[in-house]
């Protein structure tokens, strides 16, 4: 139609008509002139956050996003070193018991042939029913332990420490009988071994048979510690205890020689009492210790290497958490202050730390380990049943992208909780750690992409109209709201202005997963036509941004466009400058 038009004005002139004078300019296009581009292909959030950010993220079942970064420390320490061999001095020497004075009856069984045996109660009737006896040992001892040990409550010994109590007849007078030792042992106010602190020695028979001499051994398990026996102020044990000796011995059917009887005098019982390889095993105490302290590094460079290259990025997550295992053999009860600092371009981001107070389950044994399970987080949600929560803000310690976080435990011991001290155990610290949250954003979260794309000279039409614009509509099934901003620029990137921001939100999509659709209609106004003329570029940023639906985004959330350039109040024309224009083209060919 225009060039029919300009044909016409061109070869038929009417000599009534001055055409000079006529406003030979023309609207087409109406209240606006739009032109189809088409629709996008659906991009994902793979697309939106790229390969390297996608690679960095994991999947759940649910296809949700989740941030995962898990990793461990190990370390060993040892603890002041207790003297483990022990001396119980005092225990080593025997006790005689008498069962019998021969001197008033010496004189009738010295009347006796001196080697013929006598049957003894045929002439003393009371060798059955001696006088019970009551003798101590004293024994005495002294342990220095290691500062820091409060109110000792236990010294346990190794399976191999032993005791062996022996009980023997010294120049022993009889030829024959039966010896039975109603004797007891207490060892009660010193010792705890293997059936108790006393010891019945009846079982022990001494005859012929055995030279009148036998021996039983017994495992040593434990000192026994009364109160003030401890003195904490110079972390000395000291002992200076009793170990009784009560009882008799009856004499069946003895017999001798009135050459024996002349040379014993009496008929004695010795009580011995020998320990072998007596040594401490662990010691229980309440304890106040600070031990090494441990430090490890929680690196973050893949998610700094995923989002980094982005225009712009703050991750601000709904709920990042910090899951720690800490396991360990050491049988005292710890609490652990564990500084959470965040490092970046390696500077110490102080002013963003985070503290966080634990405690640190003792474990029975050296040769056992027990673990303690911290979930830390803003929110208790998502959390594992077998982890303990801990309220603490490590958004902020993400949201800055920081390429680790530097982890710092000060450990120091529960006085008020008894310990289990093994002197020669190593003890060993592992701490396992998590970084693992579904990617649902906070209130400050922003990702902006741009992409340029090189349009040529559009900016010869584009400054033909009054306001450009960019219609279509757009799906969007993310939880996010996005905001699309349109700019330009000539082809040596220079920007060109705009009267005013050339932006719209794209609502989020639905809770159940499903899209929205928003309508597109972003109007461009430049701020001064001329420059509109060189525009050759246009820029499209986009912003992910917080809001819309509390869920975590999945890998299949996407956004898909219909677009569509538009010029309102479409494009004026003068038909005079075209029809000139398009004579001199016809007369060039």
């Amino acid at each position: 139609m225009l060039l029919a038009v300009a044909v016409g004005a061109a070869s038929c002139t009417d000599e009534n008509y001055d055409l000079s004078k006529l406003n030979t300019e023309i609207t087409v296009g109406g209240d606006s002139l739009t032109v189809p581009v088409g629709e996008t292909a659906k991009l994902t959030m793979q697309d939106l956050l790229g390969d390297e950010a996608v690679s960095f993220l994991k999947t759940a079942a649910d296809g949700s996003y989740l941030i995962s970064v898990s990793d461990q420390m190990n370390g060993s320490s040892s603890l002041p070193a207790i003297n483990t061999a022990l001396d119980l001095g005092g225990l080593a020497p025997s006790v005689d018991i008498e069962i019998f004075d021969f001197a008033p009856y010496q004189s009738v069984i010295s009347l006796l042939p001196p080697n013929n045996e006598v049957n003894l109660s045929t002439y003393v009737s009371t060798i059955s029913d001696p006088v019970a006896v009551d003798t101590n040992i004293q024994v005495t001892l002294q342990l220095d332990l290691p500062e820091g040990l409060k109110d000792l409550s236990k010294v346990k010994f190794t399976d191999a420490s032993k005791m062996t109590v022996a009980l023997s007849v010294p120049d022993c007078p009889l030829t024959d009988g039966e010896l039975t030792p109603n004797i007891v042992v207490d060892f009660s106010n010193l010792l705890q071994i293997s059936g108790g602190g006393s010891i019945n020695l009846s079982e022990l028979q001494l005859n012929k048979s055995n030279s009148y001499a036998a021996s039983k051994q017994y495992s040593v398990q434990e000192l026994v510690i009364a109160a003030g026996d401890f003195n904490a102020n110079l972390h000395k044990l000291a002992l200076d205890k009793k170990v009784t000796v009560v009882g008799n011995a009856v004499v069946t059917n003895p017999k001798t020689t009135p050459a024996n009887v002349s040379a014993a005098g009496k008929l004695k019982v010795k009580v011995a009492v020998t320990l072998s390889n007596l040594e401490i095993d662990r010691v229980e105490a309440k304890v106040a210790y600070t031990l090494a302290q441990q430090n490890m590094t929680v690196t973050l460079g893949d998610l700094t290497g995923a989002f980094g290259d982005k225009l712009e990025v703050t991750l601000d997550l709904y709920n990042p958490s910090l899951k720690f295992d800490l396991s360990t053999n050491l049988g005292i009860p710890s609490t652990i202050q564990a500084t959470l600092v965040p490092w970046k371009n390696n500077q110490a981001k102080t002013e963003n730390q985070v503290q966080v107070n634990l405690a640190m389950a003792a474990s029975p044994s050296a040769t056992q380990t027990s673990t303690s399970k911290y979930f830390i987080a803003s929110h208790d949600e998502g959390r594992d049943a077998a982890y303990t929560y801990v309220n603490a803000d490590i958004a902020s310690l993400i949201k800055m992208m920081p390429d680790s976080i530097r982890v710092t435990f000060d450990v120091s011991t529960v006085d008020t909780q008894t310990s289990v001290l093994e002197p020669t155990a190593t003890y060993n610290f592992d701490i396992a750690y998590e970084v693992g949250v579904p990617l649902q954003v906070g209130n400050d979260f922003r990702l902006a992409l741009r992409d340029t794309l090189t349009v040529g000279s559009i900016g010869q039409y584009i400054a033909l109209a009054e306001e450009a614009a960019v219609t279509g509509s757009v799906e969007n099934s993310l939880p996010l709201n996005l905001k699309m901003v349109v700019g330009f620029a000539d082809e040596n990137n220079n920007t060109i202005a705009l009267a005013k921001a050339a932006e719209q939100t794209i609502a989020a999509g639905n809770l159940d997963g499903s899209a929205t659709t928003t309508p597109l209609e972003v109007a461009v106004k430049f701020a001064d036509k001329e420059a509109a003329k060189n525009v050759s570029k246009v820029i499209l940023s986009f912003e992910i941004t917080s809001g819309g639906v509390a869920r975590p985004v999945k890998a299949t959330d996407y956004v898909k466009a219909k677009i569509a350039a538009g010029l309102r109040g479409g494009i004026t024309v003068d038909l005079k400058e075209l029809a000139e224009k398009l004579a001199n083209e016809e007369n060039n060919n």
